[in-house]
């Protein structure tokens, strides 16, 4: 693994390659010739990963289900029909074949497929679109229902360019929000490399996803790990820090990464603007810290946090604190946990995790329409008993706003009290002061439309 002196010398030089490659559209879209031998792969991996499947089926009977920070009761009229309806709420992102081309830097090999080595890749994309969906959810839940947001989401994490016409056909449920940013950056980008005279003039033809599998590949450089290789949880919350960062995806989100302890001055100093003292500000509508100094919220952070508890196994002690982050409203879930695979879990049962599984093949899409909306919609929930999550894992969070920072901060206070934390929370060098009030809470608490 390189040193970070080397992932800064490099990390310009990689980015701009990114933005190379993502920015080389065509006047028109081609899929790759795939080759017979490919054909052969594909049929070879449609059958391993399709129909080879030794994974427990998770099958809802009379226990209640904890589905993030939502409990389901089977035995209730509304409970089961609820619980299905909410499951077309998360994307599943699996395996895909027959994807444009991308090279593997370390030995030139063309991979057309992410089958046996993208798992974690497909996991962390499951994570990162309940994430943005969030986000969209906040923005634009008065405008859009959840199911036209949560198609919104699917072209950001798509494998091949896709054409600008098809979303701004009117008629399509594929709304155009959250791209404006993306797609003001990439003209900025044209327009100077037009001006240097480094490109010709042409006009806007497709839209490249943001946090495809070829990004991360590519951004994977700077961490030493390209396509073909087996990325780790540690490595991908910078990763798409970088490309968020890098390519304006949502330039009012800050993304941070912490080994084992979060430092919550590092979010605060990010997502948080201090303010004069002698400036009337309600209390309401800012933090306070134990020196009387306020902070007004600045923008929205996501923090994920890579924890190992073990070295093979994981102690029963831990149990309690892993189930406990699923009362969080700001919870995003967490991926890993399985030994020599990946899979994104948000959800447990007793003492059984629930989890979407991207091992399962799927040919890429290139359109936006229902048949690619199908291959992202949940066909199949999985369990893993408790004691069986491997050691190492990561864990997302989200805050969309003030209050949700209060709630969040509040409660890792009392989650790093509780039995065994499964990580550690640093409050200095400054600790807040606990100003969330009952209304507040039922704000936080109450909004059924918000999942």
């Amino acid at each position: 693994m390189e040193n970070n002196s080397t992932i800064i010398k490099n990390k310009e030089k990689i980015i701009e390659k990114c933005i190379d490659q993502s920015y080389q559209f065509r006047n028109n879209l081609s899929k790759s010739v795939i080759s017979w031998k490919n054909t052969l792969l594909n049929l070879k991996d449609s059958v391993k990963y399709n129909y080879i499947n030794l994974n427990s089926k998770f099958i809802p009977e009379e226990k209640s289900i904890h589905f993030l920070y939502k409990i389901f009761n089977p035995n209730e009229s509304r409970g089961l029909k609820s619980y299905n309806q909410t499951l077309n709420k998360l994307l599943l992102i699996t395996y895909r074949s027959n994807y444009k081309e991308q090279k593997n830097v370390k030995n030139n090999v063309i991979y057309t497929s992410d089958c046996g080595w993208g798992c974690m890749i497909r996991s962390s994309q499951m994570i990162f679109s309940r994430m943005i969906y969030k986000i969209f959810k906040s923005l634009y839940k008065n405008k859009f229902t959840s199911d036209i947001i949560i198609k919104s989401v699917i072209p950001f994490f798509m494998d091949n360019n896709i054409s600008m016409k098809e979303i701004n056909i009117k008629s399509s449920d594929y709304i155009n929000i959250g791209m404006d940013s993306y797609i003001s950056q990439l003209n900025k980008f044209l327009e100077k490399k037009i001006i240097e005279k480094q490109y010709k003039k042409f006009n806007l033809l497709s839209f490249d996803p943001p946090f495809s599998i070829h990004k991360i590949c590519t951004i994977g450089e700077i961490f030493g790990r390209t396509c073909g290789e087996w990325f780790s949880d540690y490595d991908l919350p910078k990763i798409y820090e970088i490309i968020n960062t890098s390519f304006n995806i949502i330039p009012n989100l800050s993304i941070f990464h912490f080994n084992s302890d979060i430092e919550m001055h590092s979010v605060i100093q990010k997502c948080f603007e201090k303010v004069d003292n002698t400036s009337y500000i309600d209390d309401k509508d800012c933090f306070t810290n134990e020196k009387k100094e306020k902070y007004i919220f600045k923008k929205m952070g996501a923090i994920f946090v890579s924890v190992r508890l073990g070295i093979t196994t994981i102690s029963p002690d831990y149990f309690p604190s892993i189930k406990k982050l699923f009362e969080c409203k700001q919870f995003l879930g967490f991926i890993g946990g399985k030994v020599n695979s990946a899979s994104y879990f948000f959800g447990y049962c007793e003492d059984d995790l629930l989890y979407l599984d991207p091992h399962f093949n799927q040919e890429s899409c290139y359109d936006l329409d229902d048949k690619t909306f199908l291959t992202y919609i949940n066909k199949t929930i999985y369990k893993l008993p408790l004691k069986s999550l491997q050691c190492a894992f990561t864990i997302g969070f989200l805050f969309r706003d003030l209050n949700e920072f209060r709630h969040l901060y509040i409660f890792l206070k009392y989650f790093i009290l509780s039995n065994i934390s499964c990580f550690h929370v640093h409050f200095e060098p400054y600790k807040f002061e606990n100003k969330l009030t009952e209304k507040d809470i039922e704000k936080i608490t109450d909004d059924e439309d918000d999942f």
